[in-house]
């Protein structure tokens, strides 16, 4: 930070921050002339650069969005699972990443997760023992609908989530 506001004390001058900037506001996503909420703002320690540092916020906003929107999750522990089985599409891309881990947090399962060459990745971070799927989306896409119609097992899908856009994936 070059410099902060006067009301600012969790930060000084000089520090090595990152922000979820203010969406859409002219002012607010030139590097070091950036113009940022103090709550939105947080400390990049020595060893993390400042790409993770402004990819993380807004990872984290999308995957958010993605969970407690798209996903129809409701937060906290009031909120047990409805079991109902969701689709994630990107699986191994940064936001269908945290979206995996937002709804494995929350408990949320079956996960339908449609990956395509990263399936090695994506085998790390899935846990099958909740009933989750992996599903390689390499090939035609009817053979992707197929598979996760099999992977329904006749229950409604309800929820999905795209964390990719590509011309012909809308239909899947």
């Amino acid at each position: 930070a070059e410099a902060v506001g006067d009301d600012v004390y969790d930060f000084r001058a000089g520090g090595r921050v990152a922000t979820l900037h203010e969406l859409g506001a002219a002012f607010s996503a030139y590097a070091e002339y950036a113009i940022a909420y103090n709550w939105t703002t947080f400390r990049l320690n020595m060893n993390t650069g400042s790409e993770p540092g402004a990819t993380v916020p807004m990872v984290a906003l999308m995957a958010s969005i993605g969970v407690f929107c798209m996903l129809g999750v409701t937060a906290g522990p009031w909120a047990p699972s409805t079991n109902a089985p969701r689709v994630v599409y990107g699986r191994a891309s940064a936001v269908g990443s945290a979206v995996i881990r937002l709804a494995q947090i929350a408990d949320i399962h079956p996960l339908i997760c449609v990956a395509g060459n990263e399936i090695t990745f994506v085998e790390t971070l899935t846990d099958r023992s909740n009933r989750n799927v992996i599903i390689n989306y390499r090939g035609c896409p009817e053979s992707v609908v197929q598979k996760i119609e099999k992977a329904l097992n006749g229950r409604k899908l309800e929820y999905v989530f795209g964390t990719v856009s590509e011309i012909g994936r809308a239909h899947v």
